[in-house]
């Protein structure tokens, strides 16, 4: 958790409390994806308890809005979080899942990352390079018998939307007045788009999480979509892994790609 004894105390104290009521072996570790030294500092301190059987990647931030309202410091900031993240958090835990020739990361991505809706244009622009990175990694990494397994939640009624309008607010304070006159109905929908909603409860997705990590060994998915609604992307996901099957047809990758439960 980052700044978990100052901005998320509250959440860090519940947490503890949480595992002190019902004994649970539960420790919170300050950790933000953003700083390599701060991984590299978590990753031990979570190894020091024993070996990392599952590792969830699910740092993630998004800066809402038409493409040409951001600037190059809001794409970055996106970035550092959403890709480069789950990167320094995969580099720093793989040496000892290799080692073990075992274990499982799960890497969280969205419906965005197949889907793709104006004014979430650099979210998705993210989620589709988690999609690309992670899904290469799952084949790099089959022959040392580690598994990577990418859920794609739709949204859900979190956090996770009260921050996007305080960072989409704070993008258009510091736009210009012609981009926003001219994207002024684009802006309007940007806004009504990030009202809250009732949802599906997002445990659902902690819930897939459990379950993908119970699973045994070679059954696990490649994708897991978690969602109310999950047949378009189920199908997306299929058409797109039959490609897969016959681009890596008559390859040298393509043990790698059987290995790659789909």
């Amino acid at each position: 958790m980052r700044e978990s004894e100052a901005r998320n105390r509250p959440a860090a104290d519940a947490l503890r409390d949480l595992a002190s009521n019902h004994q649970l072996p539960l420790t919170v570790i300050e950790l933000d994806v953003r700083t390599p030294e701060s991984v590299k500092q978590g990753v031990e301190a979570a190894a020091a308890a024993g070996h990392l059987a599952v590792v969830v990647n699910n740092a993630g931030i998004s800066i809402p809005g038409s493409i040409e309202l951001h600037t190059e410091e809001q794409v970055r900031a996106q970035l550092e979080t959403n890709l480069l993240g789950y990167h320094r958090v995969a580099r720093a835990v793989l040496p000892q899942m290799r080692e073990r020739q075992q274990g499982l990361i799960v890497q969280v991505s969205s419906g965005l990352g197949r889907i793709v809706f104006p004014t979430q244009g650099w979210y998705a622009a993210m989620k589709f390079a988690v999609e690309g990175m992670s899904e290469a990694l799952a084949y790099e990494l089959a022959p040392f018998g580690v598994e990577l397994t990418i859920v794609q939640p739709t949204q859900y009624p979190t956090q996770f939307l009260a921050n996007a309008r305080r960072y989409f607010a704070a993008m258009l304070s510091e736009a210009d007045d012609a981009r926003k006159r001219d994207y002024e109905a684009q802006i309007s929908l940007t806004q009504f788009g990030l009202q809250d909603e009732p949802g599906a409860d997002p445990r659902d997705v902690a819930l897939a999480i459990r379950e993908l990590a119970l699973m045994r060994v070679g059954t696990r998915p490649l994708r897991r979509v978690v969602s109310p609604n999950p047949e378009a992307l189920q199908g997306i996901n299929t058409d797109l892994g039959a490609v897969q099957d016959d681009v890596f047809n008559g390859t040298p990758f393509a043990e790698w790609r059987a290995a790659v439960t789909d």
